[in-house]
């Protein structure tokens, strides 16, 4: 995408030739009105604040020729990519699977889809995150730190990603991405059995619940993150006792083989998979190579 092409270390030394014209004209092109959104939380009188953000906001002119803005999509891809990202100063080796996935459709996220959806995502990550854990000590391997969720994929607006990351020594790259890989197809080839699924409703409604009972002490943060993801992603701005009255009534309706049919289609995918390994650049451990981190990644996938 375009964004390839623009964020590179090098164009940082354009920084140093920018005349103030330049700069003033960057801002009205983009800090513009219409591009703008002002969220207030809190405990407010709402009338006063929306007269006093109207009459500070509408003195803003509003550009005459006004630039579009694009936002940019990676194209899909056949197969898996991997990258080696070496720096002096990194001091540890980091590896991150990412199983890109197209955001919900928009006519979706306004309804009660989102909520389902994040059940679900939620049972799949804690589900592979405990099995890794449990293999990890089993087997007594070097993989710290791990952590696996879905969300944007490196912050880009029309993109997500269900990504399994964690830490290893440099020596163990190969081996600990085999045995995560493993894990991944053994979640997509089985799914859940009906402890585990069962498992996954109640902490998942023990957590809402919870959310629910003690609403009256959230923080100004929640609601702000409600709003933002309204804003930015068009996702519903339903109160939290909306949302715990539509899971009381959906969350145990949601069978096994509908959950296991969605982690089926989250991590057996076998396109558009990214993985990219972050290590420190220093001499006395050997070359690691795009070609065999592939090999050992797909030698453990399960047919």
């Amino acid at each position: 995408s375009n964004y390839a092409t623009n964020l590179k270390p090098e164009h940082l030394s354009g920084i140093d030739d920018f005349s103030s014209k330049e700069l003033r004209n960057f801002y009205y092109k983009w800090f513009r009105p219409d591009f703008q959104s002002v969220i207030v939380v809190g405990d407010i009188d709402l009338n006063l604040i929306e007269t006093k953000v109207k009459s500070v906001f509408s003195t803003i002119q509003k550009p005459l020729d006004k630039q579009s803005r694009s936002y940019f999509t990676p194209e899909p891809f056949d197969g898996v990519k991997v990258y080696i990202l070496k720096d002096k100063e990194y001091n540890r080796t980091k590896i991150s699977i990412d199983i890109l996935k197209e955001p919900l459709v928009k006519k979706y996220k306004n309804t009660s889809v989102p909520f389902i959806q994040e059940y679900m995502d939620h049972a799949i990550s804690n589900l592979v995150a405990g099995r890794i854990r449990d293999g990890i000590i089993n087997q007594n391997l070097p993989i710290t730190n791990l952590v696996v969720e879905k969300g944007k994929f490196m912050n880009m607006h029309n993109l997500e990603a269900f990504s399994i990351s964690f830490e290893t020594l440099p020596e163990m790259i190969y081996s600990s991405t085999a045995f995560v890989n493993a894990e991944i197809g053994k979640m997509a080839k089985y799914g859940f059995n009906g402890q585990e699924f069962s498992k996954s409703k109640d902490i998942y409604f023990r957590e809402l619940e919870n959310l629910y009972d003690n609403r009256s002490k959230m923080g100004n943060d929640a609601y702000l993150k409600r709003a933002l993801d309204y804003y930015y992603d068009g996702f519903s701005l339903a109160s939290v006792e909306l949302k715990f009255e539509i899971m009381k009534e959906i969350l145990f309706t949601i069978t096994l083989n509908q959950l296991n049919k969605y982690a089926e289609a989250m991590l057996g995918q076998e396109d558009n998979v990214v993985i990219s390994c972050r290590m420190p650049e220093y001499e006395g451990i050997e070359e690691i190579t795009p070609e065999r981190v592939l090999s050992a990644y797909r030698d453990a996938g399960l047919k």
